[in-house]
Formats: structure tokens, sequence, C-alpha cells
């Protein structure tokens, strides 16, 4: 963040204000000293001491040092930088942690392909950016609620692997969970991005266009991870990616949709161009009707005193 005076020449009246109550202030002292010569009864100017509040009498000159101030830096019209998301503040990073991602049609296995494109991908999102990692299979779990802590987002990444595994794809609810969280966590108002990564096979729970009609506010990015041929699991079940489901979840939502059958480099092109989405930008900001506001006040407060308090001063 930096700050420039798009009109810097009404700076000058910083020092003028400054001189020039300097100097009044000086003549007064010195008109109050000739006048206190005048008064025979000291008795009277030992009373008017102890009655008068030093402070009191400092407030109606301050107000007016103030307003004066605030109209000369706002004629200047300081005008702040600041860097700033081009898109959400937000984002859910969801991954598919069924039975289906142990296959090997990508090295080792998919799960672990998944996991380590992840860890890529958060490295190459800005500091602002707040990151959520939610994983599901028949359920949906939030791993990690939103954060900007990169630490603890790459070490629950770093926490998946086979063991996590389980049966059952839930697609919908992943989509409802996801949605709730955000909400959570930002206005409604604002808009964020669920990055879905699955082979598509959503086979309990929600059905995930249902679950998309119930939900706003959210654009959500779709991987698909897998071949359509398929690949054998442990099992010996035969697990095939799904594009379909996917690509509408994408297109519906005003999200895109990618395809990763070709090997683990192509899934890290993948996140990078998503990475490509949240970047910074400056963007300025005008602060010179704060700085009006603020001698509006102060300059309508000191007539106010002006006109009451210290009438009879």
């Amino acid at each position: 963040m930096f700050a420039y005076f798009e009109n810097p020449i009404y700076l000058l009246g910083l020092p003028i204000i400054a001189l020039g109550f300097y100097f009044l202030r000086k003549y007064s002292s010195k008109a109050k000293a000739h006048k206190a010569i005048l008064i025979s009864n000291f008795n009277l100017i030992e009373e008017a001491s102890q009655n008068r509040k030093d402070w009191f009498l400092y407030l109606l000159p301050s107000l007016q040092i103030v307003s004066l101030c605030a109209f000369c830096l706002a004629l200047s019209e300081p005008t702040f930088w600041v860097d700033r998301l081009t898109k959400s503040g937000q984002i859910i990073l969801a991954i598919d942690i069924s039975r289906s991602m142990e296959a090997t049609d990508l090295s080792p296995s998919r799960i672990i392909a998944a996991r380590q494109a992840a860890l890529s991908f958060v490295e190459n999102l800005p500091p602002a950016l707040e990151i959520g990692i939610e994983l599901f299979h028949k359920n949906a779990i939030l791993a990690l609620a939103p954060t900007k802590n990169r630490q603890i987002v790459q070490k629950t990444l770093q926490e998946i692997n086979l063991n996590t595994l389980g049966n059952g794809t839930a697609l919908g609810e992943a989509i409802l969970l996801a949605s709730k969280t955000i909400n959570k966590n930002q206005n409604n108002t604002n808009k964020a991005d669920l990055i879905l990564l699955s082979d598509g096979e959503s086979n309990t729970g929600i059905d995930p266009m249902t679950a998309i009609s119930e939900i706003q506010n959210l654009t959500i990015y779709t991987i698909g991870i897998g071949s359509i041929v398929g690949a054998v699991v442990q099992e010996g079940l035969i697990t095939k990616m799904h594009p379909d489901t996917l690509q509408d979840i994408a297109y519906t939502t005003g999200g895109s949709y990618h395809e990763v059958w070709q090997g683990n480099k192509q899934l890290q092109k993948i996140y990078k161009s998503l990475s490509a989405n949240y970047t910074m930008q400056k963007v300025q900001i005008k602060t010179w009707p704060y700085f009006l506001i603020c001698g509006l006040f102060a300059a309508s407060l000191a007539y106010i005193l002006d006109w009451t308090k210290f009438r009879n001063l």
C-alpha cells in the first residue's frame, strides 16, 4: 500500500495554519498580560484562575485547528493504492476420498496425485486468499475452515493418504457443505469458489443438481480425474470417470470443467490455470471525503461551543 496527494499544493496550508495560531496565541497572551496590569483587585484574578479550567479553554482553538487542517488535507485529495484480490476472497478445495481414488491410472494413485497437485496449487495462491479443505466420500467432511494460514492448509493436505479413503461418493453433500461453510464465513452478497476434484461418480446422498438448486453465490470449478475406460482398484472393481455430472455442475454455476487422464503433469497444469483466477491488483481508494467530514464535524462543534459554553468566558 502506498499513498500520494493529487493536489499537494494545499498541504502548504498546514504550516500556515500552525504559524497563524502561534502568532495569534502569542499576541493574545500579551494582551491578557496588559489587561491584568489594569486590574487592581488581584484577589479577583486568583479566584478566576482557580475557577477556570485550562483544558476547556484550549478546546475551542484545538477544534478550529483540527477543522482547518482537515479541510487542507481534503483539498489535497490523499489517495491510497492497495492490493486486492481480483476474485472472491475464499475458496474451498473439495477432494474426493472415495475408494475409486486409489486407482493407479495416475501415478502412484489418483489420491496421492491429487494431494501433490493441491499442495502446488496452494503455494501459488495470494496470501490474502482464504482456503478451506473439504473431503468427501459417502459423507462430506470439513477438514479445515477457510484460513489464510498456509502452513495449516498444507499440513491438512499432507494428511490425505490411502488410509483416509472410504466408501461412496456424495457430490451433492460436498456442494451443500461448501455453500454452508462459505456463507458462515462471509457476507452472502459475495461470491466464492469451490474447486471440486472427483471421478464424477456420485452414488449416494442428495443429487448434485438438486444441491446446486439450493445454493447461491458459489461458483464451482470441477476437475475430473481418471479415464473413461476405467481402472481396476484393489477390490477388483473397475472405476470409470463420469464427466457428464462434473460438466453439468461446473457450467450450471458459471465455472469450468477440466479433465485429467494423461498424468500428474496435466493435473498440475490445470491447477496452475485455475490459480491465475486469483491474482492481486492495485485498487485506488480516495480518502478526501473522510477528511472533509472530519473538518465539518470539528468546525460545527467549535461553532456550537463558541455560541454556548464560551459566551461567558
